[in-house]
């Protein structure tokens, strides 16, 4: 017998395989030694090939299911990797807004800061200058601005997206022009990031 030399390093493994495969050899019939067992047991031979064809459908379908198994299997296991990551991303997003502060607040009025009672013009704009800090970088922050009259009813409300963030120091805004049907008296605006509180303004309008 001729062919590639064998490394004497995979001979012990070679000589196990080829064991194993003659133990396989040894285990199976050739159909006339099939058909003997059958007539023995009093099994009529004609049914071996179907026999044997029930038997390969059973084995394939058993190993169908195992596979069927096995891809559910690690369907759930990747919903579960994928619910977990999202669990762990809204957590540190939670953490990174938990973290957002205010460096500084203050009203202005045209663009001045407001000093004293604020006149009652029709047309005065006010606004509410906050300066975010530790903002988490490159997102963008959902706030709101609540308006309190003197009388505690919401006159008005700012929504807005801010631009992603790039400094640690994020100077942002929100505005109400005032008209003849706002109350004078002490009034209240609140800013909030996702309805949690950052800062509170008041003022005086007479």
């Amino acid at each position: 017998m001729t062919g590639p030399r064998i490394d004497r390093k995979d001979l012990e493994e070679i000589v196990v395989e080829a064991a194993r495969i003659d133990a396989r050899e040894r285990e199976r019939l050739d159909p006339a030694e099939a058909a003997e067992i059958l007539r023995e047991l009093d099994v009529a031979p004609e049914h071996l090939p179907e026999a044997q064809r029930a038997v390969a459908e059973r084995r394939l379908a058993r190993l169908q299911a195992r596979r069927r198994l096995l891809v559910a299997g690690l369907g759930g296991l990747g919903l579960v990797l994928v619910g977990g990551a999202v669990l762990l991303s809204a957590r540190s997003h939670e953490q990174s807004l938990d973290a957002v502060g205010v460096s500084r607040a203050e009203i202005e009025l045209d663009g001045q800061p407001a000093v004293g009672p604020i006149a009652h013009d029709p047309g005065a704009k006010l606004s509410f200058e906050v300066v975010l800090e530790h903002p988490p970088e490159s997102a963008r922050l959902e706030l709101t601005c609540r308006w309190i009259d003197p009388a505690g009813r919401e006159r008005h409300l700012n929504r807005w997206k801010t631009q992603p963030i790039e400094h640690d120091h994020w100077p942002t805004h929100c505005r109400h022009e005032f008209d003849p049907r706002d109350a004078g008296g002490r009034w209240s605006v609140t800013m909030s990031l996702e309805g949690r509180t950052l800062a509170t303004g008041h003022f005086e309008l007479k």
